[in-house]
């Protein structure tokens, strides 16, 4: 994914930005999600919600406040 140096104004910045994070949310594997996306995990799909990755700092905190 080639980007330019300097992007020329905020659209083409916002357009690189949202190229980008969607590869890495849908795209690119995560190590610490045991080769996952970030968006698989999200969006739940049934096999992936049971794997027991561990939980982050926010979804603990998450828990806390809503018991």
């Amino acid at each position: 994914m080639p980007v330019p140096a300097q992007p020329k104004d905020g659209n083409e910045l916002r357009e690189i930005l949202v190229e980008y994070f969607t590869f890495y949310n849908h795209q690119r594997p995560h190590q610490q999600l045991d080769g996952l996306t970030p968006a698989h995990l999200h969006f739940g799909l049934p096999d992936t919600r049971q794997r027991g990755i561990k939980p982050t700092l926010q979804h603990q905190r998450s828990a806390l406040t809503s018991a």
